[in-house]
């Protein structure tokens, strides 16, 4: 996790719901998750989408659809939320292409 995230949580929204902990992973080889979350982060801020139907805000993600890795469903559920569009995210786990 980087520093900067990691020192934003525990985070709370006015409806009282906290962010209490955020963990970067890999999907095994063979195996796929069935949702991905995305947190973009920018001057010690975090991007939230809020959820009309919900009625309230969330990190941009969703489920993945079929033989979509988690990556694949980030950068879409990215997209579709907030018409962000990227090629390729970056975390601890997912380092960015060299010259990227």
């Amino acid at each position: 996790m980087s520093t900067m995230v990691g020192s934003m949580i525990p985070i709370s929204d006015r409806a009282g719901n906290t962010l209490l902990d955020l963990r970067f992973g890999v999907e095994p080889a063979g195996l796929t998750a069935p949702a991905s979350l995305v947190v973009v982060t920018h001057a010690d801020t975090v991007l939230m989408v809020f959820d009309g139907w919900r009625k309230e805000w969330e990190l941009p993600g969703g489920s993945a659809e079929p033989g979509e890795s988690a990556q694949e469903t980030a950068i879409r559920e990215l997209r579709e939320e907030t018409g962000i569009e990227v090629a390729e995210l970056s975390s601890p786990r997912w380092p960015r292409s060299p010259g990227a």
